[in-house]
């Protein structure tokens, strides 16, 4: 059955804190104050409208499925959600990851969250991506199609071998960009989500990486 969409606003809004305690697998207590930070990473240009979520290391490859769903051609911005995490009793002592990414289609309020559908998808079914290099990125299908042989290391000099990331990365030879970041918990399946406004229009694209965020 497919995952049950989550609400993600909770991931991109800025400066939200709450306090998380509990007790680790091995029975430690831990008390770690959480804060998500949103960062604007650019705009990512659409030329297609049509989405494909993937480890950057596949970029160039056509054969990548794309979303279902499809939007104008456009150029939008994309953001990342950083979470903190702080001891409570001693904040210096802390360290973030990146638990989402996301495109911005239109600017309305999200009311519906649900799980985004590849093209051809079967809907009792759930899929995902694979990330081997502990970086995920968002694309547009036509651009991907046209990095070509040899985006991957294009793409890491453009970005101080991937140093540089979160961002949008534009590819000096074709043109086209990527917004990228750390995969915040590692290699794995990660989903991807669509939200909804009132009028059922596509207001984001978004994958996550974290799945506890409260």
């Amino acid at each position: 059955m497919p995952l049950e969409a989550p609400d993600l606003s909770r991931y991109f809004t800025h400066g939200r804190t709450y306090r998380d305690i509990g007790t680790t697998i091995i029975g430690d207590p831990y008390d770690f104050q959480q804060t998500l930070t949103v960062e604007s990473l650019g705009e990512l240009p659409m030329p297609s409208g049509r989405f494909v979520v993937c480890d950057p290391s596949m970029v160039g490859d056509s054969d990548l499925p794309t979303l279902a769903e499809q939007v104008e051609p456009g150029s939008y911005p994309a953001s990342a959600a950083r979470l903190t995490t702080a001891y409570t009793s001693d904040p210096g002592l802390n360290w973030s990851e990146i638990a989402a990414l996301r495109v911005e289609v239109r600017d309305t309020p999200v009311v519906a969250w649900e799980v985004a559908m590849l093209d051809g998808q079967d809907p009792d079914k759930q899929y995902g991506y694979p990330v081997d290099t502990g970086l995920a990125c968002i694309v547009d299908a036509a651009a991907n199609e046209a990095f070509g042989d040899g985006a991957w290391d294009r793409l890491a000099g453009a970005c101080d071998d991937w140093k540089a990331v979160p961002a949008v990365v534009t590819d000096p030879v074709s043109g086209h960009a990527i917004a990228v970041t750390n995969s915040g918990a590692g290699d794995g399946m990660y989903p991807f989500w669509l939200g909804r406004d009132a009028e059922g229009k596509v207001v984001c694209v978004v994958t996550t990486f974290m799945h506890d965020i409260q």
